[in-house]
């Protein structure tokens, strides 16, 4: 896949990342890469890739003690440093709120922002 499992940009002086690419198969590679290059933290994006295999990445970066930021809160529930990013529940909820008033024929002026 195309996708890319993190990014170094502790040298903003360079302007450059360092990447690995992560395959159908993220383990035990790609971490042992990054705590090679003494990588300070890492980002995981929103994938379904790394959703599903949530537990596996949580445990890899614990045990080689790099911290990470998840971008969704399944990672912080099954034991990560911390997530940053939106509540999809939530969303979907006022989605659904605005949808069902819609229908039934509010007027979309007067929905609240």
């Amino acid at each position: 896949m195309g996708q890319t499992i993190w990014h170094d940009a502790s040298e903003p002086k360079s302007g450059e990342a360092d990447a690995v690419p992560a395959k159908a198969h993220v383990g035990d590679a790609a971490f042992t890469t990054m705590a090679q290059k003494r990588v300070p933290a890492f980002l995981i994006i929103a994938d379904p890739l790394f959703t599903s295999r949530r537990v596996q990445l949580v445990t890899l970066a614990a045990r080689h003690a790099i911290p990470a930021i998840y971008t969704s809160r399944e990672f912080a529930e099954v034991g990560g440093l911390m997530s940053y990013g939106v509540n999809l529940p939530d969303i979907y909820r006022q989605v659904s709120t605005y949808t069902g008033r819609i229908l039934k024929g509010a007027n979309t002026k007067s929905l609240k922002s």
